[in-house]
């Protein structure tokens, strides 16, 4: 069954610029936009994304609040930091703005935040890179379906997950951000049997433990919530079986006999049949 849903998904990247500049900011958006638009992402298609590398303020602002679909996601890695007033903020490259300027008029948002990070701290181990872990099942819209159906019967709601604590930061590598690259990478290892949901709450309840092993202290949390949006932010997808190949079975191979040669050949064909049978009567 089709469901007759809109979405859009909108990527910001700030990297910052001078000493500041963070190096894993392009890595980020690259490994969400190939999540999103495979299976365990929710199968999004290429125009339902929009990338947005170091927007100013005047495109930011036209390109959210000109978004009303059914349901939309924001993602935003780059610079933040918290207000003497304890405003959330992000750091764009001609303003700052509150990260409740991603509401917009869809009913349905889910707003993912890595920011306010630092340079890459001491005796944080390695996180394994995404680069092969985006299958694109050519003919398999399982997930799509799934995540549409989920869209169409989710009540109105907004959701916004910071990958940090208020006044703590979130650290970045050359390879992307540690929230962002432990996020993607949990999701997309779950393994299922069947298709199943995955909520973000569920992720951001382990993500703690899991940064922790890695000499990670920043706790992700859900920072704003309003309404009740039951939408996944990824899908498990079931491993795909893979037939082991039949044993070759070997071939007879028939040998060919000259007609023109001596005796000697029929000699050799029951020399052999003899062997045969005195084999097979042991």
């Amino acid at each position: 069954m089709n469901y007759c849903v809109t979405r859009k998904a909108i990527l910001i990247g700030c990297p910052g610029s001078g000493n500041s500049y963070l190096h894993g900011v392009a890595e980020d958006l690259t490994n969400m936009k190939n999540f999103l638009q495979s299976d365990k992402g929710g199968r999004w298609y290429s125009d339902e994304i929009i990338t947005l590398n170091n927007p100013s303020f005047e495109r930011l602002f036209q390109v959210i609040h000109s978004t009303n679909t059914d349901y939309n996601f924001i993602y935003f890695s780059g610079h933040g930091f918290t207000s003497q007033n304890w405003k959330r903020m992000l750091a764009l490259r001609d303003n700052n703005i509150e990260d409740l300027f991603f509401i917009n008029d869809s009913p349905r948002q889910l707003i993912v935040i890595d920011a306010c990070r630092n340079y890459i701290a001491p005796g944080i181990s390695g996180i394994p890179d995404l680069g092969e872990q985006w299958e694109h099942f050519d003919g398999l819209y399982e997930a799509r379906v799934m995540f549409d159906r989920y869209i169409a019967n989710s009540p109105y709601g907004k959701t916004i997950v910071h990958a940090t604590q208020t006044g703590h930061y979130s650290y970045d590598s050359s390879t992307g951000g540690y929230f962002t690259k432990t996020l993607l990478n949990l999701t997309t290892r779950v393994k299922s049997n069947s298709y199943k949901p995955i909520f973000i709450n569920k992720v951001i309840d382990v993500l703690p433990q899991v940064l922790q092993r890695q000499g990670n202290n920043q706790v992700p949390e859900i920072a704003y919530s309003e309404g009740q949006l039951i939408v996944p932010f990824a899908i498990a997808v079931p491993q795909l079986t893979i037939p082991k190949p039949k044993p070759r079975v070997p071939q007879r191979q028939l040998t060919t006999v000259n007609n023109n040669s001596s005796g000697a050949g029929w000699a050799l064909l029951g020399l052999a049949a003899i062997f045969l049978i005195a084999a097979n009567s042991k």
